[in-house]
């Protein structure tokens, strides 16, 4: 995520095709570096994340802008309902692939 472009980002999440549990987690887990992410950016105190990738987080916070991260929030949210909401796993990826690089541009 923070130096991949969307083949990258793409690739990683095709890991978990067809695993919609695994998917699901990972989503969850990735929205607690994004709120992560927003904090630090935001000049948040490290003390407080919630996330278990700190580090990762204080890393992302470099590359996106506090916007960026909100945003990618709210975009893994609705991909975490598609989930629940048993939509294609295969396509669900693909599209969330070109929602995170078209807010990332990576």
């Amino acid at each position: 995520m923070c130096g991949g472009n969307e083949y990258d980002v793409l690739k990683t999440l095709f890991a978990a095709d067809g695993k919609k549990t695994l998917l699901r987690e990972g989503l969850s887990l990735f929205q607690e570096i994004l709120r992560d992410s927003a904090a630090f950016r935001l000049g948040g105190e490290s003390e407080k994340s919630v996330s278990c990738a700190k580090e990762g987080a204080k890393t992302l916070s470099r590359s996106l802008s506090s916007d960026q991260a909100v945003r990618l929030y709210d975009i893994v949210s609705d991909y975490i309902g598609r989930i629940d909401a048993n939509c294609n796993i295969s396509l669900t990826i693909n599209s969330l692939a070109g929602q995170i690089y078209s807010v990332t541009g990576k």
